[in-house]
């Protein structure tokens, strides 16, 4: 239990961060809250962030065995914060395009987790592809949801100033490229 809940914390308190955000500051209502999918992929970044700080690793960089498994304390932490994001993003892996990735309400279940998987990973890219040197900035647009309140895709074309479209485009082409060196694809992929 007190494994769970070190993660947890981290993923509650995001929760609670964009609750107070959008509607003690913003005056939203029920209706102003983000979807689900976005909600739960910003909830697991946060677990994510939390255990890297806590690990003295940045955002930016692939987690290698040596960090993971250089002590039981690596291996505690990548299990408190990091395991369960892993497992839901090898569900949608799993099935990419057969699986849900976007829900206004969790849909409970394997479906649930693959959303999560999808949503956690596409916001780890995002934070590395548009974060422009500060992720921090672009996941507080998101929080916020701008002066509309904009909740899922709108909001992440807002936050972004890319169209949804192009954004999974380039997403879906770094699954497969990432860390290989091939001279036809952008060096974002």
């Amino acid at each position: 239990a007190r494994r769970e809940a070190r993660g947890r914390s981290a993923h509650e308190l995001q929760h609670l961060i964009a609750t107070e955000r959008r509607v003690l500051q913003q005056g939203a209502s029920a209706d102003g809250m983000e979807e689900a999918w976005l909600a739960e992929g910003m909830a697991h970044l946060a677990e994510e962030v939390v255990g890297l700080r806590l690990e003295q690793l940045g955002v930016r960089g692939n987690l290698t065995y040596e960090q993971i498994g250089g002590s039981q304390e690596a291996l505690d932490a990548f299990q408190a914060y990091h395991m369960e994001n892993y497992f839901h993003l090898g569900l949608f892996l799993a099935n990419p395009t057969g699986g849900a990735t976007l829900a206004e309400s969790d849909p409970g279940g394997l479906e649930g987790l693959q959303v999560r998987g999808f949503a956690w990973f596409f916001l780890r890219w995002l934070g590395d592809q548009e974060g422009g040197g500060d992720e921090r900035l672009l996941f507080r647009r998101l929080v916020d949801g701008g002066p509309n309140q904009l909740v899922g895709t709108e909001n992440v074309e807002s936050a972004t100033g890319r169209r949804w479209a192009d954004l999974l485009a380039d997403f879906f082409a770094t699954l497969p490229a990432d860390d290989m060196e091939l001279d036809a694809l952008d060096s974002r992929h």
